[in-house]
């Protein structure tokens, strides 16, 4: 049976409409993170030149607030890109920008941001890098997203006065392929058996 020329055009139709709310969602969201990033990383700004002041010191205490603005606002920003990233993901292809990514590079990066949460809640982040001179192919956005997202779960579910690990060493696949494998692991109670 040959379809007929109506439901093919409300098909062409649809399409075309679902196209659309794709851009502008699409477009909407740029729009956001555009909107949102300015003012955090203008706070972060401000935080990083009171903390430069040479020509008037801060206090113990104010040093202390000074930080809790910047790891507060790092999380904020995080927390952010992490939604956007989601609704991204959820109304358009997720378009992957791979490049050759320099892991020492990279993992610094996502540490520092991490360390600032974790120090305010007074816990140990330590690195374990295996090979300073390890690379991979990967989106890099996208992977210190996805680390820093982990890395901030397992804070967030460490006591005060424990420690969470980031280790990354290079793997060989059962096909005989080189693998990067990042291990987090934490001092946190853990999930109990009966809750998996």
């Amino acid at each position: 049976a040959r379809e007929r020329p109506e439901r093919q055009h409300d098909q062409v139709q649809f399409s075309d409409d679902l196209a659309q709310t794709k851009q502008f969602l699409t477009a909407l969201l740029r729009f956001m993170r555009h909107e949102f990033q300015n003012p955090l990383g203008a706070i972060r700004l401000a935080a990083d030149l009171l903390q430069r002041n040479h020509s008037h010191p801060l206090t113990k205490w104010q040093v202390r607030k000074v930080k809790s603005i910047r790891s507060q606002n790092e999380y904020v920003l995080a927390l952010l890109n992490d939604v956007l990233n989601l609704l991204q993901a959820e109304f358009s292809e997720l378009e992957l920008q791979l490049d050759k990514v320099f892991l020492s590079d990279l993992i610094t990066n996502v540490a520092n941001t991490a360390t600032s949460i974790a120090e305010e809640k007074g816990v140990r982040l330590q690195v374990d890098l295996a090979d300073p001179t390890l690379m991979l192919t990967a989106d890099p956005a996208w992977l210190q997203q996805i680390l820093f997202i982990l890395l901030n779960k397992a804070v967030k579910l460490t006591l005060t006065g424990g420690q969470v690990v980031l280790g990354v060493s290079p793997q060989t696949s059962p096909e005989g392929q080189a693998e990067v494998e990042f291990r987090i692991t934490d001092t946190g109670p853990g999930i109990r058996p009966e809750d998996y």
